[in-house]
């Protein structure tokens, strides 16, 4: 079993890392959701109307996704944030400057 190394640096580098690619998974969907609504101008009826309901859920879905990595990124952000605090206040009680 390898070692998990943390600290500030990797904590802000992994939500970096987060965000850049949800970023990308946003520009790949909006390209996708483009992509499927040409096809669905196409369609009429049962076709459309299953197209309508599916996208909502998608949309509902990716949403949901979205907003839990900016959590997530935000979480890591201050988790090295504090790191860095506490590391600093336990130098000082040490009698580190």
């Amino acid at each position: 079993m390898g070692v998990i190394e943390v600290n500030p640096s990797r904590l802000s580098a992994a939500a970096a890392a987060i965000g850049e690619f949800s970023g990308r998974i946003d520009e790949e969907l909006q390209q996708f959701t483009k992509a499927a609504y040409t096809l669905k101008d196409e369609w009429a009826g049962e076709a459309q109307e299953a197209f309508e309901v599916a996208q909502l859920g998608f949309s509902a879905s990716m949403t949901a996704r979205a907003a839990f990595l900016r959590e997530v990124t935000a979480v890591l952000d201050m988790l090295a944030g504090l790191y860095s605090e506490t590391d600093l206040a336990g130098q000082r009680a040490l009698g580190g400057s």
